[in-house]
């Protein structure tokens, strides 16, 4: 997860100086660049978090790996584990190949 040492904050009171079309557009325009999550705060509390789409379907991919690993790594101290030559046999058997 990102932390405001590497993501950009931005605060919302500055909107007013702006039109809302200015701000979406170096909005996008930053997170294309920068490929980091932008945070933005209200009254100093971070509020939201915006990132490209790109950014977001990987961070997606990555949770998921992740998620996986732990499932993987907890099958692992549960035994839950067969060999190679085990889980093939046991493929053959469900496909009546032996």
């Amino acid at each position: 997860m990102a932390t405001q040492n590497d993501s950009i904050v931005i605060n919302v009171g500055l909107r007013k100086a702006f039109n809302s079309t200015y701000i979406l557009s170096q909005l996008k325009l930053v997170a294309k660049v920068t490929h980091q999550p932008m945070i933005i705060t209200q009254n100093g509390e971070a509020a939201m978090v915006i990132q490209s789409v790109v950014d977001y379907e990987q961070t997606l991919e990555t949770l998921a790996l992740l998620k996986l690993l732990a499932q993987s790594q907890q099958a692992v101290n549960e035994s839950k584990i067969v060999t190679s030559s085990e889980a093939f046999s046991r493929l053959r058997k469900r496909r009546g190949l032996q």
